[in-house]
């Protein structure tokens, strides 16, 4: 799914305005998708945080960890055969450098303006291909199982997806990617009318059908859209995120930044165009879905901890990274997608990769975060965790997180992953997440007898206070400087013996400084008795929250 030539630097995005965010509402446990149903899960190139990419291992693994979809990407041999591999170029993803037999076979090619210097399956019958062993290309990932496996053909792809499908009792989807096509077709292995006859004879013929076809070319779409019924997706990408001015950007005839198919014909405009509610309309007339970089909808925006207006290194680890800053979103394109009728599936996700410092080196935040935000799905090389955060969320379980601000003693809890970006925006001070955050019930219809949290802030000390009670939440409303701001989150009231099974006492200590009293809520005894330890007094449960 990414393209070949993306490079691997820092990303940002802007805030999106707190007065459209919806402040104080709480969200239930539906999904924002564009049919309300569950987003899907995609296995990008299998389960590649475990597997080598495109094996049938991989793809195997996928679905057993609960991936919807598989995403084989095709390129053709010389004789004709689709194969999965993420390139024509087999350099990095085989091991056809360490045969002796095909050393004659290296030579250079120039594919979409990138010159490579390798081999290429083009060049390969399938007979051929079959020698070869797959590899993990992307370090430091585990290399024990580089050379077990074969490269398979489209065709056992599908099998497989049937086979799985058919033994499992749920529907394992494939998701295609023609990779290259303008290439392919230049050098006469056209994919589209392959891809197409191979489909047909598995009976893929129908929207219905447990095929959605993707590419980052327009052209090949369009030609198939009248020659197929089955889903298609637009593929988008851009050159970059800059971490200073938290935009995606794209340059000039660069095949990051625009379909091939457009630079080629001296097309000027990009995949950002293509974003706007007009492009998108577009779209809608030859294609059911967008598959956008995630960066297009969700970046990291690096912190400016010196006021020199450039994003530091915050970690101190020698390099500005996404660990660094912290996420922000800055585009409508799931809102405008969905009102031109398309669904959104963003790539890619892994859990391998520096992360937001909101995110507290979890990588499942990530993904709740995206799917509150309303995608349909989403492709992620570690299909088990995007499974896991998924369920937890149908569950009506969603993380609270709490914030404190530099330099003083206010506290920001929510379960909203809209207000958290405002948070995380950095708008007011230095918000730094706590590390005792939990998860809650997001709706008071998700779990039987959870209750409204009241957040209340006080401009008298700028503090945040919480409550689960209603004579607390309505006497701090009436306070000097009391502000209602509504539902925090949704939890279990505390009986005064102990918390219901699968749920934990969230302790609640209290202190005050100069005449203001301030509150912390902590779930872990080890905070509580550090908190104890400054001056804080434990005053009993606030209430009780998911383990």
């Amino acid at each position: 799914m990414q393209k070949h030539y993306k490079r691997s630097l820092l990303f940002t995005i802007n805030v999106v305005a707190a007065a459209t965010l919806g402040i104080g509402s709480a969200m239930g446990a539906g999904f924002p998708t564009l049919d309300g149903s569950k987003p899907v899960v995609v296995g990008h190139r299998g389960a590649p945080g475990y597997l080598p990419d495109h094996t049938l291992e991989g793809y195997r693994t996928a679905i057993a960890m609960g991936a919807d979809f598989i995403e084989p990407d095709l390129v053709l041999t010389k004789d004709g055969v689709l194969i999965a591999r993420h390139e024509p170029v087999l350099t990095d993803t085989t091991n056809v450098r360490s045969l002796p037999k095909y050393a004659d076979r290296k030579r250079k090619a120039i594919i979409d303006s990138i010159e490579y210097d390798g081999w290429f399956a083009s060049d390969f019958t399938l007979a051929e291909i079959k020698e070869l062993r797959a590899v993990q290309p992307r370090a430091p990932r585990s290399t024990k199982f580089d050379g077990a496996f074969e490269i398979p053909t489209f065709q056992e792809v599908i099998d497989l997806a049937k086979s799985e499908s058919k033994r499992l009792g749920r529907t394992i989807s494939i998701y295609p990617e023609t990779k290259h096509p303008t290439w392919h077709r230049s050098i006469g292995l056209p994919l589209e009318e392959r891809l197409l006859s191979v489909l047909n004879a598995a009976g893929y013929t129908s929207k219905a059908s447990p095929v959605i076809i993707q590419s980052f070319e327009i052209g090949n779409l369009k030609l198939m859209r009248p020659m197929t019924s089955v889903r298609l997706v637009q593929l988008l990408s851009a050159y970059d995120n800059d971490i200073n001015t938290g935009t995606a950007y794209y340059l000039p005839n660069d095949p990051d930044s625009a379909p091939w198919d457009w630079i080629a014909s001296g097309d000027k405009r990009n995949y950002g165009d293509m974003l706007t509610p007009a492009g998108l309309a577009e779209i809608a007339r030859y294609a059911d879905g967008i598959g956008p970089w995630k960066r297009q909808i969700l970046g990291v925006k690096g912190l400016d901890t010196n006021g020199d207006g450039k994003a530091d290194d915050v970690n101190g680890d020698g390099s500005i990274n996404e660990a660094d800053g912290v996420s922000n979103v800055f585009s409508t394109v799931i809102a405008d997608a969905h009102k031109a009728g398309l669904v959104v599936h963003p790539y890619t996700f892994r859990d391998d990769v520096p992360m937001a410092r909101d995110y507290a080196k979890d990588p499942a935040m990530e993904y709740r975060q995206l799917y509150a935000l309303g995608v349909d799905g989403l492709f992620t090389d570690f299909p088990d965790t995007a499974v896991r955060a998924r369920e937890s969320m149908a569950q009506g379980l969603w993380p609270a997180i709490e914030y404190t601000v530099t330099g003083s003693e206010r506290y920001y809890r929510t379960a909203q992953a809209a207000e958290l970006a405002v948070v995380a925006s950095n708008k007011v001070g230095t918000w730094t997440q706590t590390a005792d955050s939990y998860y809650v019930w997001a709706a008071a219809a998700d779990r039987a007898g959870s209750a409204p949290v009241c957040r209340v802030f006080n401009t008298n000390g700028n503090r945040h206070r919480y409550s689960i009670v209603a004579a607390e939440c309505a006497a701090w409303k009436q306070e000097a400087g009391g502000i209602d701001e509504g539902v925090a989150f949704y939890a279990l009231p505390y009986a005064g013996s102990a918390c219901p099974s699968g749920t934990r006492a969230i302790d609640r200590l209290r202190i005050t400084v100069a005449g203001l009293v301030y509150e912390r809520h902590l779930g872990t005894a080890s905070e509580a008795t550090a908190l104890v330890a400054k001056g804080w007094a434990k005053v009993g449960v606030a209430y009780c929250a998911a383990q």
